[in-house]
């Protein structure tokens, strides 16, 4: 099961030491998915106010870089 829908949604992925937030942003939706040493932890769909749903995930996962 293809957790972010289709293929044609431009996706960006940040790397962070550990963690790797994959963002996927749809045509419908956009989402989240959260992985720990490569392994998926977390899906989030993203809140309306996408910039601040971003800002909060990168906050919360405390990337080394931005």
């Amino acid at each position: 099961m293809d957790i972010f829908g289709s293929w044609k949604a431009l996706t960006l992925i940040f790397s962070m030491s550990n963690t790797t937030l994959c963002f996927d942003f749809g045509n419908t939706r956009q989402k989240c998915a959260v992985f720990k040493q490569g392994n998926l932890v977390e899906v989030r769909l993203l809140e309306e106010h996408l910039e601040d749903s971003v800002l909060s995930l990168i906050q919360e996962f405390q990337p080394n870089f931005s």
